[in-house]
């Protein structure tokens, strides 16, 4: 939206969710930007500087994209993106992630792109994959605010799931308005079917669907056009999540709209109801697909160890836990055995293919300042390897 962001009746919350804490993360590979040096563009796309601070696997270094500038890649050959990753923040006053993810061929003409994409760190597919791509800028479009970026990176790899449907509502009737009918235009997987979603002025202006039993939503999905008025350059739309008691627990303005399946930085429970409405009194908006989904019933549990060893191959009280990674970075920590152990545990899980994509490590002593703790986050993918020094305290 360009400027009349006012028209939304409300100013809506949306939980700042910091990178360093993200632990939902499903990537578990390097792409085609790792430790590969962006260029820093200005305003008018000219190369001001350059940064490794973006791509480097280390979210404790980031970049501070000032408003109107850009990052910018070139690659040596064609690639074919099917997905992205990205660990940054959304401007607060603006309630929304201003980034804009461009793709360009050799000749420098705009294969596509897409605006609010997912910014938790997770590995997002896009609707369709771009073919061609020489070059890829990614933009503050904020006109007034700079943004967080810790990591960045591109993927080739395929997209094994269905594009749209494989969630929790796959072909169920959603609710129009206050009860005004029913469509399946929305939850059919097909986006050559539609439903115009009305403005706040018309009885039609949203749609609802209503659980049999409470649900942990882990991601979203919408799949629409622009809104239908020339002041909009995005689709203004918000998605709200109720519990059983009618109270909204989490409301996004501005949701993606480009079809891909956004990680929420926070799963949310306890939903009995999702509702997709209009943000807006003077324009509706088409939508195509919709879907939530609870990311936990897509993972396979492993088999649990019946007898299982809480300190496996350790019999010192304490270790020194070195970890190295890809960067050549050394990070060192003193943890007691057990600390060890549940890093060991999660590490060998994740090589397995379950788990989560970083851990938190407590720094303990080092905690130094006002916090109530201070904790780092190590990724599993920049990891290189860790070294286990035990050493008794006694001694």
């Amino acid at each position: 939206m360009k400027k009349y962001a006012s028209i939304f009746l409300a100013v809506v919350l949306i939980f700042l969710s910091v990178p360093m804490n993200t632990t939902f993360a499903s990537q578990n590979e390097t792409g085609l930007l790792y430790g590969k040096e962006m260029d820093i563009l200005n305003s008018a796309g000219t190369k001001i500087a350059t940064t490794l601070d973006v791509t480097d696997g280390d979210l404790n270094s980031k970049l501070v994209l000032e408003s109107r500038k850009s990052l910018s890649y070139k690659f040596s050959d064609p690639k074919t993106i099917t997905s992205y990753s990205l660990n940054s923040e959304i401007n607060v006053k603006e309630n929304r992630n201003r980034l804009k993810f461009e793709f360009y061929d050799s000749s420098n003409k705009l294969l596509n792109y897409f605006t609010i994409p997912s910014f938790t760190g997770h590995k997002t597919y896009l609707e369709n994959p771009v073919k061609d791509v020489n070059k890829v800028i990614i933009r503050n479009i904020s006109p007034n605010n700079s943004t967080n970026v810790y990591d960045v990176d591109l993927f080739e790899t395929p997209n094994t799931k269905p594009t749209y449907l494989d969630g929790l509502l796959d072909k169920k009737p959603l609710v129009i308005g206050a009860k005004l009918g029913e469509t399946l235009n929305l939850t059919d997987g097909d986006v050559s079917t539609l439903y115009n979603v009305e403005d706040q002025n018309r009885q039609k202006s949203q749609v609802s669907y209503t659980f049999d039993e409470l649900q942990k939503i882990g991601a979203y999905q919408v799949k629409a056009e622009l809104s239908t008025d020339p002041y909009f350059d995005e689709a203004a739309l918000v998605l709200e999540f109720y519990d059983i008691e009618n109270k909204v627990l989490k409301s996004i303005s501005f949701p993606n709209w480009s079809g891909q399946r956004i990680v929420l930085g926070n799963p949310i429970e306890n939903v009995k109801k999702v509702v997709l409405k209009s943000g807006t009194y003077i324009a509706g908006t088409p939508v195509k697909e919709f879907n939530v989904f609870d990311l936990e019933a897509e993972v396979p549990k492993p088999d649990p160890n019946p007898d299982p060893d809480p300190n496996p191959g350790l019999d010192g009280e304490r270790a020194l836990l070195t970890i190295t990674m890809t960067t050549g970075l050394e990070k060192e920590y003193d943890l007691s055995i057990a600390e060890v152990s549940s890093f060991i545990a999660w590490y060998e899980a994740k090589q397995a293919g379950t788990g989560t994509a970083s851990y938190a490590i407590n720094k303990h002593n080092n905690n130094i300042g006002p916090f109530v703790s201070r904790k780092d986050y190590v990724i599993f993918d920049k990891i290189l390897t860790f070294e286990v020094s035990e050493y008794n305290s006694t001694n």
